[in-house]
């Protein structure tokens, strides 16, 4: 095999382990993590507060780093937008979590930081397919998670903040998928 070939391998599977970490979900405690939930809710309302919270900082951070890994105009536009939304979207979840008594997590999960550090060893257009891999991925799972808190949470604000993040996760996923179908 060439070395190109080889390479090429590597970093296909690299992108499948590090998308298997990332949507593995959260192990850690939202204790752990520098949060605690709140007694007034229920598991499953605490449980989306900690699933939103991580994958807003994990948006964040994998774009943050998608602008200076990057040399592709249009991913680092993604991700401006990226970093935007859900800094916007990680802002109404405070507030929400103040409201309700939900202290949020302050740090990824070692599922989720091991995947940013595995980014980080990726440039140029190796860096761009695992990052809009990641990006189709983890909409996937980000929305899965608000329509099933939409569906079947038992706080109506919980549920609220849910449905109105659909349609901005939803846009996110289809424009990583066109990005994704560009390569």
């Amino acid at each position: 095999m060439s070395i190109s070939f080889k390479r090429t391998r590597f970093i296909h599977l690299f992108a499948i382990v590090g998308l298997a970490v990332v949507l593995g979900g959260c192990e850690e405690s939202m204790q752990q993590l520098g949060g605690n939930p709140s007694p007034n809710l229920s598991d499953g309302d605490n449980n989306f507060y900690k699933t939103l919270a991580i994958a807003n900082m994990t948006e964040i951070d994998t774009s943050n780093l998608a602008l200076t890994q990057s040399q592709n105009q249009a991913v680092k536009d993604f991700a401006q937008k990226m970093i935007d939304d859900h800094s916007k979207a990680e802002n109404e979840l405070a507030s929400l979590a103040a409201e309700e008594e939900v202290t949020l997590p302050s740090e990824l999960d070692a599922k989720h930081q091991s995947a940013l550090d595995d980014l980080k060893a990726l440039n140029g257009p190796d860096f761009d397919k695992a990052y809009i891999d990641l990006q189709v991925k983890a909409h996937k799972q980000t929305i899965a998670a608000d329509e099933f808190e939409a569906d079947n949470g038992m706080d109506s604000k919980t549920k609220g903040l849910a449905n109105n993040l659909l349609d901005t996760l939803k846009m996110h996923l289809s424009m990583a998928e066109k990005l994704q179908s560009e390569r």
